[in-house]
């Protein structure tokens, strides 16, 4: 078991603890983003540190960087989670070397076909309420790279919409975050597994 729970911190590398298994999960939790009739549950999660904080945010990610979502891939099965891939154009690369300007990103949250009550329903899942991400809006990004080389957002602090005007001239959001990376701030448990790995 405690391989079990090292192998999620380690695999998602925003060391997220105590992750709740999606069956099990409040169903009560609405999106704005989501279709009135369509059924949304929340994947909780309690995080090792604020994420609030751009610094540690920074501290904890191995990409940062700015970019416009051209498209939306569809949902993998290769997490323990429903998580739903992207097609990104970067602008910005803030932090962290990606391996092109256009990357495919995945974020934590999708929909998963259930039977309730004799009826089969899909439902969408959303990591603490976080709504998926928008075709033609720009972001910050916060991500991870994972074993097997794919590129994983950070839940919930990974994806941070910007305006456009933002992004273009360098204001507000965007340098809010180049600050950060500046000045990162790793929190006590990211020391622990970057020990572990050396």
């Amino acid at each position: 078991m405690k391989k079990k729970i090292l192998f999620i911190i380690l695999g998602i590398t925003v060391m997220v603890i105590g992750l709740v298994g999606f069956n099990s999960i409040n169903s009560s939790v609405t999106a704005k983003d989501s279709k009135p009739e369509e059924h949304v549950r929340n994947i909780g999660a309690t995080f090792m540190a604020n994420f609030d904080n751009k610094q540690i945010l920074a501290g904890s990610a191995d990409y940062l960087f700015t970019g416009e979502v051209t498209e939306k891939l569809g949902e993998v099965d290769d997490f323990d989670y429903p998580t739903t891939q992207f097609k990104v154009e970067v602008s910005n690369q803030l932090q962290g070397k990606l391996p092109s300007k256009e990357v495919t990103i995945n974020q934590y949250g999708g929909h998963h076909t259930e039977e309730v009550d004799g009826e089969t329903i899909e439902i969408l899942y959303l990591f603490e309420g976080d709504p998926l991400l928008e075709t033609g809006n720009q972001y910050v990004f916060a991500a991870n790279k994972q074993e097997d080389g794919s590129i994983l957002l950070i839940p919930l602090y990974g994806n941070t919409k910007v305006e456009e005007n933002s992004i273009n001239g360098g204001n507000g959001i965007i340098q809010e975050f180049e600050e950060a990376v500046k000045n990162p701030i790793v929190p006590e448990l990211q020391q622990r597994i970057n020990e572990s790995k050396e």
